[in-house]
């Protein structure tokens, strides 16, 4: 006798849950960031840690986390440390962040940034590690551009006691208005952030779904509130 027998469950129609994000190509928005100091594995390694709200085609909601090791200690610093740097680096400049506010960036000038990117898994002699590629931060104006003013032409009367008519008012043409957009960065994808070789269980730092959407919703609505109803750019000086 089955154990369901008594429930009529067809398994066909039922889809087991996976914590694994399978490769594909995702919208994303950044939830959360944060600095990880150690693991059961690796208790001496530092990591920050990005958490990204994904959907694919199907609209379907998962998040994905990526892990960035960082040098746990003040310089200087190794070769291979220094390497490690330069990933971190190259993935800030993927998400839009200018050269010269790398130094200050903070993890609320991340949070809400949103764009697409491609989950892609590769295989070495370590082993297969699932990285970020071809990531794409979506272009958004500073503030709305403000709406030409039209100047109509007028027509005048002519005067009782005048033989010709008055000659016509010009139109005034309004100046053009410059859009300011944030760039799209010239950063493509990071090589070597390498989630898959460190635990990708963040327990303390677990979240639904719903709580990032509402979180990430209420940063957006104080920027825009404090831009005048427009998303800033966070770093635009």
């Amino acid at each position: 006798m089955g154990l369901l027998d008594d429930y009529e469950v067809d398994f066909d129609e039922v889809e087991a849950p996976s914590y694994e994000v399978p490769d594909n190509v995702y919208e994303f928005t950044v939830g959360e960031v944060w600095k990880r100091e150690g693991t059961d594995n690796h208790p001496d390694k530092v990591w920050i840690n990005i958490k990204y709200l994904l959907t694919d085609e199907t609209d379907r909601a998962r998040t994905y986390t990526e892990w960035l090791e960082i040098p746990g200690h003040q310089p200087p610093f190794e070769e291979w440390e220094k390497q490690k740097l330069g990933y971190f680096k190259a993935r800030l400049l993927a998400l839009g962040v200018p050269e010269e506010d790398l130094n200050s960036v903070s993890n609320d000038d991340l949070v809400g940034i949103h764009g697409s990117f491609q989950l892609k898994t590769t295989t070495n002699k370590k082993g297969s590690f699932q990285n970020i590629r071809n990531m794409r931060v979506d272009e958004e104006d500073d503030e709305p551009a403000a709406a030409p003013v039209v100047v109509k032409a007028t027509r005048t009367r002519k005067p009782a006691a005048a033989p010709k008519a008055a000659p016509k008012a010009q139109v005034v043409k309004p100046e053009p208005v410059e859009e300011s957009v944030w760039d799209e960065p010239a950063a493509d994808s990071v090589e070597g952030a390498e989630s898959s070789e460190v635990e990708t269980t963040d327990d303390e730092q677990e979240e639904s779904v719903e709580d990032i959407k509402a979180r990430i919703a209420a940063k957006r609505a104080a920027r825009a509130q404090g831009a005048g109803g427009a998303r800033p750019n966070p770093f635009k000086k």
